[in-house]
């Protein structure tokens, strides 16, 4: 291999890296009480295994909708306890990641999508919800799931 071709993987490997730990610094910053991953294979075998629903946030930190979701829905612990026990919870940076953002059709923020345990679209919607609201939602989406 070229010197030239070196460079490019070297640069490559630490832009990859670079937008992982950036990836996961703004994941930590949004509802740190939630126990959010990423979206890789790992997340969908454990689903499966455990038979838990997806949810996925869809989230932008520039977003003033999101950052309101997140102080005053996340942050309860009624909301984040129960995702944490029945969810396999997928946190999705909009501005890293236009692939996912594309497959799942997000046209506003935060969007958030439903998974079943075997990865098949139960559900998926743009906004927030209160604390009330939303709790009720992963309630009953997550029943609707497990069916």
């Amino acid at each position: 291999m070229s010197a030239k071709g070196i460079s490019l993987a070297v640069l490559i490997v630490i832009f990859t890296v670079s937008l992982s730990e950036a990836a996961s610094m703004n994941k930590k910053n949004v509802a740190p009480n939630v126990n959010f991953t990423s979206y890789n294979e790992e997340a969908f075998i454990s689903a499966k295994r455990e038979n838990k629903p997806i949810f996925i946030l869809f989230f932008a930190h520039w977003c003033p909708w999101c950052k309101s979701f997140n102080e005053n829905t996340l942050s309860e612990a009624l909301i984040y306890e129960y995702l944490n026990e029945h969810y396999i919870n997928i946190f999705v940076d909009v501005d890293q990641n236009e692939i996912l953002k594309a497959k799942y059709g997000v046209t506003m923020l935060p969007y958030i999508v439903m998974l079943r345990p075997d990865g098949k679209l139960e559900y998926k919607y743009g906004g927030t919800l209160d604390r009330d609201g939303f709790f009720g939602f992963i309630k009953e989406t997550k029943k609707k799931a497990l069916k």
